[in-house]
């Protein structure tokens, strides 16, 4: 009767050994599918903890081209709501026969905000200012308002750095019956704070 006794115990301790091994492996091979909330997805298998206000406030600078001129772009964001935020921005295009000065104030949604590659969409209204060189004949200085969109992606090289690649539409309302449109493409880097 004690043989059978340590038998069973013996057999009972192998089979727990063996599921307690079985759930181990188990847990180490599962990965969330979705980052808890206050946790920043940096890869697809590894999150970083975020600050507690994350990112509510963003200052960035891009450049590229505006048409074929260089661009100059400085902006500052702020976070209304974790996949909605607002931007206020101020651009300089010096070209070969003219200077333009840009300023819009925009919205944007980026609906994975934290992933590590992270589209976004925006609209905006703002001003647009055309001086043109001295040198050129019967050449106006031109103010109007401008309406833009612009699509992007943003990709997380840290909890405060994101590196920004984006394209905008921008059109320049001259007049009631003429308008002028522009597409520009910038690159630059952000900090949040």
């Amino acid at each position: 009767m004690k043989t059978t006794h340590l038998h069973l115990l013996r057999s009972g301790c192998r089979l727990a050994g063996l599921s307690m091994l079985t759930a181990a492996a188990a847990a180490q091979a599962q990965v969330p599918a979705a980052a808890p909330e206050g946790v920043l997805n940096l890869s697809a298998q590894a999150t970083v903890e975020a600050p507690q206000d994350w990112m509510t406030l963003v200052l960035s600078a891009t450049f590229g081209r505006f048409d074929s001129e260089p661009v100059i772009k400085l902006w500052g964001g702020y976070r209304l709501s974790d996949t909605l935020s607002v931007e206020l921005a101020s651009s300089q295009v010096q070209g070969v026969y003219a200077g333009t000065s840009l300023w819009h104030v925009a919205l944007l949604t980026e609906p994975w905000f934290k992933q590590r590659l992270s589209p976004f969409f925006g609209v905006g209204i703002g001003r647009f200012h055309n001086v043109p060189n001295k040198s050129l004949i019967d050449a106006h200085t031109t103010d109007a308002n401008l309406g833009m969109v612009t699509l992007g992606v943003k990709y997380h090289l840290s909890e405060r750095f994101v590196a920004r690649l984006d394209y905008e539409l921008t059109t320049a309302f001259l007049s009631d019956e003429k308008t002028s449109d522009y597409g520009a493409y910038s690159a630059g880097l952000s900090f949040f704070f």
